[in-house]
């Protein structure tokens, strides 16, 4: 008994030390300017950031310890936490997941394998450039994290030929992986629907700033980022890996021999197709009305109604823990607006303000890039933004700047920052597979962090300012 308790103590030390951080922030004198509530939110963030750097339970059991500390630490009434959790954003997660499902049932992997080789004939480089792009595009729509479980596969049959093509052991063959990781990463911010770090915040714009952003603004603000960065990221796979020529001889023979025991595409393929289509140009025309998280459920009926998709496909793959966690990030962020806290940290953040003072908005604006992409690297782009994104729109207050920049800058620094392999669902999905280590993030993800840092600090001084003058 002493020895299995000591075990647990041993095992679960970093929860009983973020447990300890909570406490004594909870329980620490602070000025007045902070309200008891706003410090207990504090407490709980910092638990937050502790458990999901080193994970001692699993990511969706935060969620549960968020309930309950913000219960017991004061925070507001059960009621009113519960209420915390429901938003047209978790919907909007939720919805997507399910319909994420219904194109996974239709097993698309190999059809996807099937049309780059039909384009590219063997081709290593073409085959790394397509890869790239319709990771991106899917990533757009269904969102990273799905696009990654689907392609994973593809990448992994395209590993297999490679090895087997290969005199010699080399790690060109992990630019497939890498391919499909990053292009999802890159391009997930490029509409609402790409990763809950987006529906994220969209809620923080209308609870925090008080501004509803449609899904097609979204899409003219981030999408033109996305067309930079997918053509640099092609070239420093290209540079860093330096894939050799034959490495995918016959592979296209060889999966059209697999292909020829596959059924042709049917009418469950294009039903599917079709409602994703639809779900989409919903979201384009009247996310505004509607909102996201109706129009995805709709979408879900339509799956089941039609029969592509059934509530035991629903029930067992969905990932359930990923809507609860992200709705605990976000009543927390909710918290930290309504009770003062995010006001007070920005406060005592205003020394950024000086870099606006000494080196205009342009500096300004590369410090929180910086400061993003820094916590993004450490607990993931989704609750980097949960996390800051009430303290950065409180710092467009202060400064006089516009919410919808600041929330731009927050999204694209947080997902850019791909040089661990936490940083974002699809690298952590990929990395799963064993066959990347960790080395590989940080040699790929610095460049692409590097280079995305110069051209967001451009966007965010030049090209959204300008776009959303008109949202």
């Amino acid at each position: 008994m002493l020895r299995y308790l000591l075990y647990q103590v041993e095992y679960r030390r970093w929860l009983f030390l973020a447990l300890a951080v909570a406490l004594i922030i909870h329980f620490i004198p602070v000025d007045t300017s902070l309200s008891p509530a706003g410090k207990s939110i504090l407490a709980i963030v910092a638990l937050t950031i502790l458990l999901v750097i080193f994970e001692p339970i699993p990511l969706p059991l935060i969620s549960f310890l968020i309930v309950v500390l913000e219960v017991l630490f004061g925070v507001a009434r059960p009621a009113e936490v519960a209420q915390s959790f429901m938003s047209d954003s978790v919907i909007f997660i939720l919805g997507s997941l399910m319909l994420a499902v219904a194109v996974v049932k239709q097993q698309l992997d190999k059809r996807i394998l099937f049309f780059i080789l039909r384009l590219t004939r063997d081709s290593v480089r073409l085959t790394v450039m397509l890869l790239v792009v319709i990771a991106g595009a899917l990533a757009s729509i269904m969102g990273e994290h799905s696009v990654a479980a689907i392609m994973l596969p593809v990448s992994l049959i395209l590993v297999r030929i490679w090895q087997e093509n290969q005199l010699r052991e080399t790690n060109q063959h992990v630019v497939f992986l890498m391919s499909v990781a990053f292009g999802a990463a890159v391009a997930a911010i490029g509409t609402p629907s790409g990763g809950a770090r987006n529906a994220i915040m969209l809620s923080y714009w209308e609870g925090v700033s008080g501004v509803r952003v449609s899904y097609l603004q979204w899409v003219f603000g981030m999408y033109p980022l996305v067309i930079i960065q997918l053509p640099i990221l092609y070239f420093l796979l290209l540079r860093v890996y330096r894939p050799a020529a034959g490495g995918l001889t016959n592979a296209f023979s060889f999966l059209r021999r697999e292909m020829q025991e596959q059924k042709q595409f049917s009418v469950e393929d294009w039903i599917t197709v079709s409602i994703m289509l639809l779900t989409v140009a919903l979201w384009m025309m009247f996310s505004g009305t509607l909102g996201l998280g109706p129009v995805a459920l709709l979408g879900v009926l339509l799956c089941v109604v039609s029969g592509v998709l059934n509530w035991d496909d629903i029930s067992h793959d969905v990932n359930w823990g990923v809507p609860i966690l992200y709705a605990s990030i976000i009543s927390t962020g909710l918290w930290m607006d309504s009770t003062g806290a995010a006001a007070w940290v920005a406060d005592h953040l205003s020394f950024l303000l000086a870099f606006e003072a000494v080196g205009g908005r342009l500096l300004l604006i590369a410090t929180m890039t910086l400061l993003s992409m820094l916590v993004g690297a450490v607990v993931s782009s989704g609750p980097a933004i949960a996390l800051l994104g009430p303290i950065f729109l409180r710092q467009a207050q202060l400064s006089g700047a516009d919410p919808l920049v600041f929330g731009m800058i927050l999204v694209a620094g947080a997902s850019y920052a791909n040089f661990t392999p936490v940083s974002s669902p699809a690298c952590t999905i990929i990395y799963g597979s064993g066959m990347v280590p960790r080395s590989d993030y940080f040699a790929l993800g610095l460049r692409v962090a590097v280079i995305s840092f110069v051209i967001i600090v451009a966007f965010g001084t030049f090209y959204w300012p300008f776009v959303t003058a008109f949202f």
